[in-house]
């Protein structure tokens, strides 16, 4: 990600503000480290998304209605950000929009024949993989997750306030406070501030090219915290869904402080010296502060022992080496499971399963059992037991992890059922 970032930097020719923006993101990757962030699709993602800013300012600074090499640059950029995740469409639309405007009456057909031409076979690739691998044109995921969707904003303030935790270490230094000051209302207020500042005179965004896609990328953002606050706790485990959110956060302190350091500058309450001075001695601070919080935590053994993860792991390795190599398993938390286990897992909570299995067994209710003999199960693997199988299935291991979950291995085949 610091490669598009330097590049931005560079384009604009912002020194001070690209140096910003990479700690920011450095609290990201580093501070804030978690399987959810270093995992998942979110390292791709964020790549994408700094890549895609970057080609955005290059394209809304670019004279006349841009280069062909540029169009297609951007245009590719756009449509590898919605195959990272279906819901980014939305701040693909609002940049290319941001685009446009800016280009106005100067664009014709062949111009914008290169990104219709483009998101078109994008969309068309997308859709046939998706029907492929699950026999629908859109990915079962998204039919589960939209379907628990209800409009509130019973979450909406926490997943504001989340981007602005991420990339400061605002938690950290409220950490003596309540839980709500340190990860909400703490992070909140410093963004409320950021937003203000960055916007206002001393951001100095007014007519300038970054700008303009920073107005589009909080646009975005906000839309998209709009919609996830009605996820329930989908919004709330799912950090990376919020990856391109965390990049304008990270954009706003960037700009917010930058602009702060120009008027001291300007009014003169501060000079070049004391600024490089102080510079430094946040770079060593915060490399203070990283480093020993890492060394901490690489030290702490009972860290590791205690994390669910690691009783998840130990698990999947009894699995390994207690099952056979053509068993099938089953899980509704399949992903872990099914790596260290070595053993192919068919995953019920349906996210990566095909569209017959949502439509009859999640929407039609029918018999998971039945379901699980269809498909040659051997051994349904969790700490969930669902009713159906915990009758007279035959309990083969079992592992604890603290007092609220219990992993569980059941035989549920046909020869194994207790009478």
């Amino acid at each position: 990600c610091y490669w598009p970032l330097y590049r931005i930097g560079r384009e604009l020719g912002r020194s001070l503000f690209t140096l910003i923006a990479a700690f920011a993101w450095l609290n990201v990757n580093l501070v804030t480290a978690s399987w959810t962030l270093c995992g998942m699709e979110n390292s791709l993602h964020a790549l994408v998304a700094w890549s895609l800013v970057a080609s955005a300012i290059r394209m809304v600074r670019s004279g006349a209605a841009g280069s062909w090499r540029g169009w297609t640059v951007f245009s590719l950029l756009l449509v590898l950000n919605v195959w990272c995740r279906l819901d980014a469409a939305l701040l693909s639309a609002i940049l290319l929009g941001a685009v446009l405007w800016q280009k106005g009456e100067r664009l014709r057909w062949r111009v914008l024949r290169t990104p219709v031409i483009i998101g078109a076979a994008g969309a068309v690739v997308q859709m046939a993989g998706f029907y492929g691998m699950g026999g629908y044109w859109l990915p079962v995921s998204a039919l589960i997750k939209g379907g628990a969707h209800r409009w509130t904003l019973e979450n909406f303030l926490y997943l504001l306030a989340r981007g602005f935790d991420f990339v400061t270490p605002t938690s950290f230094i409220l950490k003596p406070f309540q839980e709500t000051v340190r990860v909400t209302w703490g992070p909140l207020a410093l963004g409320i501030l950021a937003l203000a500042l960055a916007a206002s005179k001393i951001g100095g965004l007014r007519g300038r090219s970054l700008g303009r896609i920073w107005w589009a990328l909080g646009l975005a953002g906000l839309i998209q915290n709009l919609v996830l606050s009605g996820m329930g706790e989908f919004s709330l485990y799912n950090v990376w869904y919020q990856s391109p959110y965390f990049v304008f956060c990270a954009l706003t302190i960037a700009i917010a402080t930058e602009g702060v350091a120009r008027w001291a500058l300007e009014k003169r309450v501060v000079g070049w010296k004391t600024l490089r001075g102080a510079a430094v001695l946040a770079v060593v601070l915060y490399g203070a502060f990283t480093a020993t919080r890492f060394v901490r935590a690489a030290r702490d053994s009972e860290y590791r022992q205690d994390s669910v993860f690691y009783t998840c792991y130990r698990f999947s390795r009894w699995l390994r080496d207690h099952t056979q190599k053509s068993d099938i398993l089953a899980s509704y938390n399949a992903g872990e499971i099914g790596y260290f286990s070595d053993r192919k897992v068919i995953n019920l909570d349906g996210l990566a399963n095909d569209y017959p299995y949502y439509r009859d067994v999640l929407r039609g209710k029918a018999s998971l059992r039945r379901y699980l003999e269809a498909n040659q199960v051997k051994y349904f693997v969790d700490y969930f037991i669902p009713a159906e199988l915990s009758k007279d299935a035959r309990i083969v291991h079992t592992l604890a992890h603290g007092d609220d979950r219990l992993y569980q291995a059941l035989d549920v085949s046909s020869s194994a059922r207790l009478k």
